[in-house]
């Protein structure tokens, strides 16, 4: 399977197998999201230009890389008092694209940690706001703050 438009089921159930399997011995959600973001890519190579794999995490539970990138992109913004230990935060866990800098994550200069501060601020960062919009959840939802906002987003298809 080269190309998302020529993927059948049985590419699919295979690329499943493959990827439970390889993501088995992980010892984290970080090595997990790299690892599923390469094979993805790898899968996908033609079809494929950049592959990125995110989270959420609140900013009280972030490591000091990504605590420091989120304090300065909200005083770059002017946002950095409305940044609360609670804030949730979209964090880039794995990455894979035909750019050498695409591969690693810590070399990411604007997507590593996006603060999820307020509605204004997020529409400031462009693929973050046309993620959200294209997922259905819009980013009006960053006011509201809803923490089982896959479930409603997926329905079962996330449970």
């Amino acid at each position: 399977m080269t190309t998302v438009g020529t993927a059948t089921l049985e590419d699919i159930t295979r690329l499943r197998g493959l990827v439970e399997k390889e993501l088995e011995g992980c010892q984290s959600l970080q090595a997990a999201a790299q690892r599923f973001s390469e094979l993805l890519f790898e899968e996908l190579e033609d079809s494929a230009v950049l592959l990125r794999v995110f989270g959420t995490a609140s900013f009280a539970q972030l490591p000091g890389k990504e605590k420091e990138f989120v304090v300065r992109l909200a005083q770059e913004r002017g946002f950095e008092d409305e940044l609360r230990p609670s804030t949730n935060v979209v964090t880039l866990l794995g990455t894979r694209g035909r750019r050498p800098s695409w591969n690693d994550r810590r070399l990411s200069q604007r997507h590593l940690a996006i603060p999820l501060v307020r509605t204004s601020f997020v529409k400031t960062i462009p693929m973050v706001s046309r993620l959200m919009s294209e997922m259905g959840t819009g980013v009006e939802w960053v006011e509201k703050q809803h923490t089982n906002i896959v479930v409603k987003t997926m329905g079962k298809m996330a449970t």
